[in-house]
């Protein structure tokens, strides 16, 4: 296709048109000008088509988070690129890289972290992973859409240029530099006072012209509420058709010179240029459906996170009678609820799982509560503590159903129903070696537990192939070495954004500002449930040799690392870095480089990291620049945000980026 050409001989109706969708799923097709449609669908955890047919479920965004392995994501990205090609879907749209604001967003489980660094490095790779088969991947939601409740009603995130640039902007610049979305979703929400879908500073003066982004923004569904006031802002594509009143709103604004045709031109070539790169042919990928299984279930194992555990991990020993309570044994929790949901095929159950790996132990079952319900059955508990008083162990699972994290709603509360919370209880008091295992897509409150509790292993939403991972944790088949990649906060009112979040049906105030997550807790020393990075393993390790390296535009990180134990498993390196000095407010530290390494017992091996300059800046309001502070920089290499193995100093300088 010849753009210019095309562009130079089409109406104005005619690009005013092609500049909105056709349908919930498909951009429009102009057979008179060979201009094909897209094929557009959801998510990140599974390839969800708008008819319905069922499809595979995959992990979550939080779990593939949990893993902390880019090849993973990456990994992931391919495999949902080859069900797209086989399906002709054109643009998946995914990742969602909100950052986690608060524990109450129902999306959350659709999101990486509260984290910057660890989002768009984890982004970053399933996008590469996505388009290495040329299926378009869409980096959403921009900006500030933190919350579920108001969003699409405009209601208006109002936070400062530094947070803006720092946290909430700052994981799509990123990710923006190093894999070039082939498309970007603007927010439901307001920033500022102004729709995202409409904000010319943002998706034009920040997205287009600072970042450089020269992909196709879309709007999310339903988002615009202006057509001419979204064109002039700098958004390519509305979704999913043209508002009321649309091609009337941009005729009025050319007609009165507050809209030029070049304008509206130049979003006509960004949608046909992705028409023409996702056009170019690419053999389809041959991945069996065992290749699938096997990274959905490699996902579900790295991403289970052993939050505790008084030595009663791994079960060994024959002859137990093993106690299974819960009716997400038998029927998981495998996903959130909204977009991103998928039809899927009926996955499997940890009950049977269980069952496989104990051995000559016997298993015995009871239901305990119903999962959809909220009230306590007492027939159910009954019976199951009839069971506890038998059993030498109980494992109990409990956890999210779907319909309690989800797309539009926000969480009421971190806690579970009463139906489980009470059981849980009731277990508790009658056996005294219960082992919880948790099924949900974000923070929960576990303080009833926790103390209680012999272990607890938390499972993010696995999708349909699960199951099998929480057996190979319990049993010791697998080293648990998910990594936490959000604050356990102990209760929702410690989270630094409580008080203004949803307070308000028009606004919603950053009052925390860059102080997000971890960084508020550190800052303040502030107590937690489980910090961010937090996850215990079956074996340890020991950290030793730091060195720390200036280059021109880096500092390389190298360490020694040990498995230690007597069992081979996986450590998740954590750097952070501090600058005691600052003269103005910093997070008291902060990610900025990690990898995953396998050690078999007695192993050893040396980790190279690099962190760069640019992720030790910060942005200078005043100066309206990013800076770098010249002085002694702290490097730490930890095992979660609060307990460090070893660190070292280092004097750096820099230098301004405009």
């Amino acid at each position: 296709m010849n753009i210019e050409e095309t562009v130079s001989k089409m109406s104005l109706r005619e690009k005013i048109q092609l500049i909105s969708g056709k349908s919930v799923s498909n951009t429009r097709d102009m057979e008179e000008y060979g201009i094909r449609s897209l094929y557009m669908t959801d998510g990140s955890n599974g390839v969800r088509l708008w008819d319905n047919t069922v499809v595979t479920c995959y992990p979550s965004v939080s779990a593939q988070a949990a893993t902390w392995n880019r090849q993973l994501s990456f990994r992931m990205g391919e495999i949902l690129a080859s069900e797209c090609m086989e399906k002709d879907v054109a643009v998946l749209l995914a990742p969602g890289m909100n950052i986690k604001r608060n524990p109450l967003c129902g999306r959350n489980f659709e999101y990486y972290s509260e984290d910057v660094y660890l989002t768009w490095n984890m982004a970053s790779a399933f996008i590469d992973g996505v388009q290495s088969y040329n299926i378009g991947a869409c980096a959403k939601h921009f900006a500030c859409n933190n919350q579920e409740l108001g969003a699409r009603a405009g209601i208006s995130s109002n936070v400062s240029e530094r947070a803006l640039r720092e946290v909430y902007a700052r994981t799509f610049e990123k990710v923006i530099g190093h894999s070039r979305p082939r498309t970007l979703m603007s927010a439901y929400n307001k920033l500022n006072g102004t729709y995202c879908s409409q904000n010319k500073f943002l998706l034009h003066d920040l997205l287009k012209g600072e970042f450089g982004y020269e992909g196709l923004v879309m709007s999310d569904w339903g988002a615009v509420h202006d057509k001419a006031e979204s064109v002039k802002a700098g958004l390519d594509l509305e979704m999913p058709t043209m508002i009321e009143g649309g091609e009337a709103s941009v005729e009025e604004a050319l007609s009165r010179g507050e809209l030029s045709m070049e304008e509206i031109d130049e979003k006509v070539r960004h949608v046909l240029q992705l028409i023409e790169d996702l056009s170019k042919k690419t053999e389809k990928p041959k991945v069996s459906p065992q290749e699938r299984k096997a990274v959905s279930s490699q996902i579900a194992q790295e991403s289970i996170c052993l939050l505790k555990n008084d030595g009663i991990l791994p079960l060994a020993g024959e002859g137990k009678k093993i106690l299974v309570v819960g009716e997400l044994a038998a029927k998981p929790a495998i996903q959130g609820g909204g977009c991103a949901h998928v039809n899927c095929f009926e996955p499997e159950q940890p009950l049977a799982q269980i069952e496989k790996y104990a051995g000559k132990n016997e298993v015995m079952y009871a239901q305990g509560y119903i999962a959809a319900s909220l009230e306590y059955n007492g027939v159910l508990a009954a019976e199951a503590v009839e069971k506890a008083k038998e059993a030498d162990l109980v494992i109990c699972m409990i956890g999210d159903p779907d319909n309690i994290e989800r797309e539009v709603f926000d969480r009421a509360a971190l806690t579970f129903p009463n139906s489980m919370w009470q059981l849980c209880d009731d277990l508790l008091r009658t056996n005294e070696n219960v082992i919880f295992v948790i099924q949900a897509g974000s923070v929960v409150d576990l303080r009833l537990i926790e103390s209680r509790a012999k272990a607890i292993l938390f499972q993010w939403y696995a999708g349909q192939y699960g199951a099998e991972a929480i057996a190979k944790a319990l049993f010791g088949e697998i080293n648990p070495s998910g990594r936490l990649t959000e604050s356990f906060v102990r209760r929702c009112s410690d989270s630094p954004s409580a008080q203004s979040y949803m307070a308000n049906d028009l606004y919603v105030d950053y009052n925390e500002g860059i102080l997000v997550g971890y960084k508020y807790f550190d800052y303040y020393g502030l107590p937690l449930q489980y910090p961010f990075g937090y996850g215990l393993s079956y074996t340890e390790f020991c950290y030793g040799d730091l060195e720390l390296k200036e280059e021109e535009d880096a500092v390389r990180v190298g360490v020694t690392i040990r498995n230690a134990g007597t069992r081979a498993g996986s450590e998740v390196v954590q750097v952070y870095v501090s600058h005691p000095g600052a003269n103005v407010l910093k997070p008291k530290k902060w990610l900025a480089a990690f990898d995953k390494v396998y050690l078999a017992e007695g192993e050893s091996c040396r980790v190279e990291l690099k962190v760069s300059k640019s992720d030790l800046e910060y942005y200078n309001e005043t100066k309206g620049a990013w800076w770098f502070d010249d002085g002694e920089y702290v490097f730490s290499l930890n095992k979660n945000v609060q307990e460090t193995y070893l660190s070292g100093c280092i004097g750096l300088t820099g230098k301004m980026r405009q």
